[in-house]
């Protein structure tokens, strides 16, 4: 009679690095290596070095995948460890443990780079503005501002977001034509980033648009996991104008790409 097979190898973990540090409230993730054989993997995470049980700060009882994400909203010293798990249920021995301090004490990243638009520039409506990612971007994850004047103070901001993604279209709604600063800075928990150097642009009207507006936005289907695509339909509250109607798309969320901006209906 044929027993249970042998115990998966150990695991590694590669993020974060051992003794990394991260703000009160700033996400980070926690991934590892894959193990052949491999069923799922147990991340183990306690306030203790010794793993004791019982497991103060597990984050879930499996992990089908080689990545987990975790977020603390108060000062601690983490331990984390990973096993593997067979489909027998055999487990490997564990990781070699890190350590992670959460604390408001954490270094935080470099300005971002200001990307676009160039400096002095003038930018039609709706434009984009774009800038170099966060190395640990958040949800928001960033600090953008615009302002009649370098000081970015009082009534002088006339524009303030918190947008997720590391670009952001800018649409006649939410900004009048004129001359103005912009800067940006990345949000990380209870820390941020330095602003980045007021640049300066013009922004201009552009085209009039036809008195056409998306009425819904329908996705088929609405969730979607593991890297799969999501169709949608847009409808529009008026009848397309001969040549169609150019619809303009962007999302705040880090993980979503579209395959395009740029549609016409």
């Amino acid at each position: 009679m044929a027993g249970l097979g042998p115990a998966p190898s150990t695991p590694v973990i590669t993020t974060p690095a051992n003794n990394a540090q991260f703000h009160i409230v700033e996400s980070f993730k926690i991934q590892w290596t894959a193990v052949q054989g491999a069923h799922y993997y147990i991340l183990e995470a306690d306030d203790e070095p010794t793993f004791s049980y019982p497991l103060n700060l597990m984050l879930a009882p499996l992990n089908f995948g080689t990545g987990s994400g975790a977020i603390w909203g108060n000062a601690l010293t983490a331990y984390y460890r990973v096993r593997a798990v067979s489909e027998d249920g055999v487990r490997s021995l564990p990781s070699a443990p890190i350590t992670v301090k959460i604390t408001d004490l954490a270094p935080v990243p470099a300005a971002p780079a200001q990307v676009a638009p160039a400096a002095g520039a003038s930018v039609a409506l709706p434009f984009f503005v774009d800038w170099t990612d966060s190395p640990d971007p958040q949800i928001p994850g960033y600090e953008l501002e615009f302002s009649t004047d370098t000081t970015f103070s009082g009534t002088s901001v006339a524009l303030g977001i918190t947008p997720s993604r590391s670009d952001y279209m800018i649409t006649r709604d939410l900004l009048a034509p004129g001359n103005y600063f912009w800067h940006v800075r990345s949000a990380q928990g209870n820390g941020s980033s330095a602003w980045s150097p007021a640049r300066a642009i013009t922004v201009i009207a552009g085209p009039t648009p036809p008195n056409v507006n998306l009425f819904a936005i329908i996705a088929e289907p609405i969730n979607a996991y593991g890297s799969n695509s999501v169709q949608a339909r847009l409808m529009l509250d008026n009848p397309a104008p001969a040549g169609g109607a150019i619809i303009t798309l962007s999302t705040d969320i880090p993980e979503v790409h579209l395959p395009s901006r740029t549609i016409t209906i």
